[in-house]
């Protein structure tokens, strides 16, 4: 009777050591399978998602933004935005027309009236139907209203009268713009430059910056900043 319980106690001692030793060294997965092992557990991506690369520039885009290199001065901010910044942007927009017929000019907000005025020829552009809409293409901003003026002897054609712009003929000489590359930020917008040259796209003067930031619109963008560098 003796021996029997020691040879029962002997062999539960076995099977608990036995256990114990299997709940120690369960196997490894085999290489390749933790993912399957373990599949309710999530796993971390291997890089962090980023809209960096998002922004694309199309070729409208690009087209006009080559004319903004000589019809938009420079800027970075609201206050940026003064009287002179508005003459300066409106003026240059409209005194060289790409086509000018006897009574129309095509211009940046395609065509509009050439009139003669006491003072010279100008290009006659509807604030409402043409200014507004072309500030807000641009800059994404309201245009704000405007100051009437009186045309004195040696000043610039440029005037507002009845709700019409009169914006005097002038050219911008041999200057061109080439586009140099799009360079997407963090923020989903991105920089874009242009080289400026004289003459010939070799003889290189000088760049234009523009800070792009993503929009609704035909241009899929708006500028909030442009800055000129012409190394001096």
């Amino acid at each position: 009777m003796l021996v029997c319980l020691v040879l029962a106690v002997s062999v539960g001692v076995v099977f608990f050591f036995l256990n114990v030793s299997g709940l120690k060294e369960t196997p490894a997965a085999p290489a390749g399978t933790e993912q399957l092992v373990r599949s309710d557990v999530p796993t971390e991506p291997d890089t962090a998602s980023t809209d960096a690369d998002s922004f694309s520039l199309s070729e409208t885009g690009k087209a006009f933004l080559e004319k903004m290199c000589c019809y938009m001065p420079d800027w970075s901010n609201g206050a940026s935005l003064n009287d002179e910044f508005w003459r300066n942007f409106l003026f240059s927009s409209f005194t060289c027309p790409e086509i000018t017929g006897e009574e129309t000019a095509m211009t940046v907000c395609g065509e509009q009236a050439l009139v003669t005025t006491p003072w010279g020829q100008a290009v006659k552009v509807s604030r409402e139907d043409s200014v507004i809409p072309y500030v807000r293409l641009a800059i994404g901003r309201e245009m704000p209203a405007p100051a009437i003026q009186d045309v004195s002897a040696g000043q610039t054609l440029f005037y507002f009268e009845d709700g019409f712009y009169y914006i005097g003929l002038s050219d911008f000489g041999d200057v061109g713009y080439a586009f140099r590359g799009c360079y997407p930020d963090s923020v989903g917008g991105a920089a874009v430059i242009f080289d400026v040259y004289s003459g010939t796209p070799d003889d290189t003067i000088g760049t234009v910056c523009f800070t792009l930031v993503p929009a609704d619109n035909e241009n899929g963008f708006t500028i909030a900043a442009k800055s000129a560098d012409f190394g001096g």
